[in-house]
């Protein structure tokens, strides 16, 4: 019962070692020719050769050392070229797309212009048919009522508004 009513533990935590480092160094390895040799474990003396400033490379391992370095390089090299065509490429669809999206864009400004001045001459039109029936309205009137000064005018000059 008394499980229950408490609440949970914290979990135990390790203690924190600290460590001295070591003070012996740690025996290195010289990485020649047979490096990927030994890293994959077919080669046991990787570690043998003399790796001082005064070991020297017979001409066969110097030939050996370069045709595999160049090889490299190769590898390197058509790697970047193709990753320049990849980008190239990219590039280019990019452009495409974004002329397209101009053209179209283009295309819609002037659709917008063409029905604005529709529109527009539409309205004209109806404005010009409304002032003939009105003006014709007019006439029509002022031939009835001779004399009837209450008509309300748009110059704002006597008629209520």
């Amino acid at each position: 019962m008394q499980s229950l009513m408490s609440p949970p533990s914290l979990p135990l935590q390790p203690p924190v070692v600290t460590r001295r480092r070591d003070t012996q160094p740690v025996p290195r390895q010289s990485w020649g020719l047979d490096a990927a040799g030994y890293v994959l474990g077919g080669c046991d003396d990787a570690g043998t050769r003399d790796s001082g400033s005064d070991a020297e490379l017979g001409e066969g391992q110097t030939i050996e050392a370069v045709a595999g370095k160049g090889n490299e390089f190769e590898m390197l090299a058509e790697s970047i070229r193709k990753l320049g065509d990849a980008y190239e490429r990219v590039e280019s669809s990019k452009r495409q797309h974004m002329a397209e999206v101009e053209r179209m864009r283009k295309d819609l400004q002037r659709d917008l212009e063409v029905r604005r001045r529709e529109i527009l001459e539409k309205a004209q039109a109806e404005i010009a048919r409304l002032s003939e029936e009105d003006g014709d309205e007019g006439e029509l009137e002022e031939g009835k009522g001779k004399g009837d000064d209450n008509k309300m005018t748009g110059d704002g000059g006597g008629g209520k508004e």
